[in-house]
């Protein structure tokens, strides 16, 4: 008999010579396969089919959800399932089977909802393992009911055991089980990276080394917009094959996972084997990546201006805007960028001239290298003049006493009373020095900023030129341009950062 799921084998013929067809449908689930080999369902349908058979059906159509719980906390959708359901509104079927009841229904409401559809399609035989219920029967409705709750209490039971098992996972530091498997990580049973081990071991670590690059750019001023689009177009997919977007590479960079940990109740567990990253740099990157001041937007467009938010009109002090205008009339032709003093309602702009981008950008990158070129521009970037540094070893410091105060408190040490006041008090303390790192921010770009910024500025993304830009130059202003050759002189550099 044929039941490979896989080929999408699905329907099976039990007389095909009847004169008078009856069609059934067989639904079969199991919730989970962690390997993938179906052999769960498959004994489903073998068992399924022989009822059906018994039961007078001619033709058997089979719907599988395979590795997807019926449980109300499932994430997975049952799309086999609410596809029978469609069938049997449309009229298709004379009876339904099921190995077990549990397989179709663990929650009541769902239940309610099948009887309904059941009755308005005229379907009244429904088959099982324990025999076949009649549907217009209210007693065995009733049975049905009773036997979905109490799968559904089951579930239940079965849930708060294993949220307890989860809890004591966390505090022994162990990473949670089951899903897809962790970026990072060659994965375990049907989730792996690949099914040959030493191949899957050397994908997680090359993407560990994406980790790492992703983690020292973020300390570099790089922003996520920026690796996103990077690892889109190296073909650098999460586990499950989908682009990574902004947020998610978000998630990954501040998990405490990547120092070998786990987070549980605001608490970090584990001894920190196989970490990712060192634990001053993560420090660095979740203080970055969770400042309040970030927007987390997806995935968005970058944008081909290097001085955005840094120009001024020089006549009215109004911030300048950027814009692109065609060159002619001709769909697709040539566009040039400008900066432009824009006059808009409510706004104090006088919109009185534009700057062509090009010139202006070259003139200030220009700058920028002589700058950078100057001996005494990396003073603040050497080990002892550093206090991003000194705050990031502070922090940790911070970290690991609230880390101590906790596992006293759970050893019974000191009281929780005193224990939630000597946290708090770490807490505002941890809280101070986040905010001396967020007025820093310009610095540790600078700090990170290559040496030979002239030699390697063009292998630069957009938005890691502009974190340096913003980085150097706080306030410019920009005058109109004589008619000529652009004028140098027309850009005044008001106010440095560095």
């Amino acid at each position: 008999m044929a039941t490979v799921l896989s080929e999408l084998v699905r329907t099976v013929a039990l007389d095909p010579q009847a004169t008078i067809p009856v069609w059934a449908a067989l639904y079969v689930r199991i919730s989970q396969d962690p390997e993938g080999l179906e052999k769960g369902v498959r004994r489903q349908i073998n068992n399924g089919i022989e009822q059906l058979r018994t039961a007078g059906a001619t033709h058997v159509h089979i719907y599988c959800d395979n590795d997807i719980s019926a449980s109300r906390h499932s994430r997975k959708r049952r799309d086999e399932y609410w596809h029978l359901l469609d069938a049997l509104e449309a009229g298709q079927y004379q009876i339904i089977g099921v190995r077990m009841e549990d397989r179709m229904h663990r929650q009541v409401i769902e239940l309610a909802k099948f009887l309904q559809i059941c009755e308005k399609a005229g379907v009244t035989r429904f088959v099982s393992g324990m025999g076949e219920f009649n549907l217009a029967d209210p007693g065995q409705r009733t049975t049905l009911y009773i036997k979905a709750a109490l799968a559904e209490a089951e579930v239940e039971a079965m849930r708060h055991r294993q949220l307890d098992a989860q809890a004591e996972m966390a505090k022994r530091g162990q990473q949670r089980r089951g899903g897809w498997r962790a970026f990072g990580e060659p994965g375990v049973n049907k989730h792996v990276a690949h099914k040959d081990p030493e191949i899957a071991l050397q994908i997680a670590l090359q993407e560990r080394i994406h980790i790492r690059e992703a983690a020292a750019d973020i300390v570099a001023g790089r922003s996520l917009g920026g690796i996103a689009r990077e690892w889109e177009a190296k073909g650098i997919a999460t586990p499950n094959g989908k682009v990574f977007k902004n947020n998610v590479i978000r998630r990954l960079l501040i998990s405490p996972r990547m120092i070998g940990m786990r987070e549980y109740q605001g608490s970090l567990y584990g001894d920190g084997s196989y970490a990712i990253l060192e634990r001053h740099v993560w420090e660095q990157v979740r203080t970055i990546l969770t400042d309040p001041r970030r927007l987390s937007q997806g995935r968005g467009k970058p944008t081909p201006y290097l001085m955005t938010g840094v120009l001024y009109c020089g006549l009215c002090g109004t911030r300048m805007r950027t814009e692109i205008k065609p060159v002619g009339k001709r769909p697709g032709g040539p566009r040039i960028r400008y900066y432009r003093c824009k006059k808009e309602v409510g706004s104090p702009a006088c919109g009185k001239f534009h700057c062509s981008a090009e010139p202006l950008e070259k003139l200030l990158v220009s700058v920028l290298f002589e700058a950078v070129e100057s001996p005494d521009f990396y003073e603040l970037g050497s080990p002892d003049h550093n206090p991003a540094q000194e705050l990031y070893e502070q922090l940790v410091r911070l970290n690991a006493l609230r880390e101590r105060i906790e596992d006293k408190v759970a050893r019974e040490v000191i009281s929780e009373k005193a224990g939630q006041r000597n946290v708090a008090e770490v807490d505002r303390e941890i809280e101070q020095v986040k905010s001396k790192l967020a007025l820093i921010d310009a610095n540790r770009v600078k700090i990170h900023m290559p040496r030979n910024l002239r030699e390697v500025w063009d292998d630069f993304s957009i938005d890691r030129k502009r974190a340096i830009m913003a980085a150097v130059f706080e306030r410019i202003l920009v005058y109109p341009q004589q008619p000529g050759p652009f004028d140098p002189h027309r850009v005044v550099i008001e106010k440095w950062r560095a």
